[in-house]
Parts: structure tokens; sequence; C-alpha cells
């Protein structure tokens, strides 16, 4: 059980390769296989939520996967993106207007979020370089 005050992480009772991470402040569960979070993360709710605001939880599971891929890339994604090279490009993702080099997946990250303070996030691209 891995326990951020926030996030709560622990593997599934009922699927051994599955993990299920709980936001406790908002009250939303997110089911995934391990090293698959993004082909088969399923989204429950802890309670009964009587008409959801779909942008709010947007961003709730977008904190809840940022967290994840922080704090967790190994669990998520199998560690590939620890060593793997990322491109913050500021404008296009085409025809960048800026472009970083980043080392690992922690690195992007914490450029994104600096670069998140001076620029609308529309104009913010991460991308993973093959």
């Amino acid at each position: 059980m891995l326990d951020s005050g926030r996030y709560l992480l622990q593997h599934s009772q009922t699927q051994p390769d599955d993990w299920v991470c709980t936001d406790r402040e908002n009250g939303i569960v997110c089911s995934f296989t391990e090293h698959k979070f993004n082909e088969t993360q399923k989204m429950t709710f802890l309670e009964d939520v009587p008409n959801p605001n779909p942008l709010a939880i947007a961003r709730l599971m977008r904190e809840m996967g940022d967290w994840l891929a922080s704090n967790h890339a190994d669990i998520v994604n199998g560690g590939e993106n620890k060593s793997a090279k990322f491109q913050i490009r500021i404008g296009s993702t085409e025809q960048p207007d800026e472009s970083i080099d980043c080392s690992g997946l922690e690195e992007a990250i914490r450029v994104y979020r600096e670069k998140m303070n001076s620029f609308p996030q529309d104009k913010i691209h991460l991308v993973k370089l093959l």
C-alpha cells in the first residue's frame, strides 16, 4: 500500500495484476492493470454523484494520472519512460516556437509544470520521442 495523503495506491484484492488508486479527497477510484495504465484504466466513484461536472472530473482524473506517472511510473507503464526521451513543445506540436529536450518522464513533467505558469495549457505539449 502506497499512501500520499490524497491518493492511496494498492494492489487489487481480486485481480493479481491490477492496482487500485483512490483519490480520497474527491471519492474517485481508478483500477488498472500493471504496466498498462492507458489501455486498462477504469474510473468509478465511491458514492453516487448527481449531475457530475465533466470538466471537473476530467481535471481530477488528469491529476491522478499525473501523480501516478510522477510517483509510480514503474507500476503505471513498466518504467520504460524513466529513461525515454521526451520533448516539451511550446506552440504547435508540428512547428513549435520552442522545444525543450528532457531525459526521462520525471524531468519532462517537471518542465511541463514550470511552463504551465507562463503559457496557456493548450500551447504546451509533452511528446515522447521514438
